[in-house]
């Protein structure tokens, strides 16, 4: 899909584009998998806003990235149900950091550890 394509498919489900311009993100596109906008600071990686057709795709990236910049925590936020995300990367939820954003929809916000194995 092009980019227009994967930004109608996120306002359909979200919010409006526009918005996710966020200070100091990095945006990562495929054309195949989406986007995922991503942020480091100090020890840790923070996943913005995504919008993907294969969650794993990202996930590798993401640890990559997070090895790469030497980063030990993952945190991120979705406004759809966690359960299948924690099953997938052994995140646990942040309650404090959940809650209602700007669009009216409540994200979760999720934090986890990076993985060693990608390390070595």
């Amino acid at each position: 899909m092009t980019k227009s394509e994967w930004i109608k498919k996120y306002e359909d489900k979200a919010e409006p584009y526009y918005e996710l311009e966020p200070e100091g993100y990095t945006e990562l596109f495929d054309p195949e998998k989406g986007y995922l906008y991503y942020k480091i600071e100090g020890n840790c990686i923070t996943i913005g806003h995504c919008c993907t057709n294969d969650m794993y795709y990202w996930e590798k990236r993401v640890q990559e990235i997070a090895n790469k910049y030497g980063c030990t925590t993952i945190k991120t936020i979705t406004m759809r149900n966690p359960r299948a995300y924690i099953r997938m990367t052994g995140a646990h939820l942040d309650l404090i950091n959940s809650g209602y954003r700007p669009n009216g929809l409540w994200y979760w916000a999720m934090e986890r550890g990076v993985n060693r194995k990608e390390r070595e």
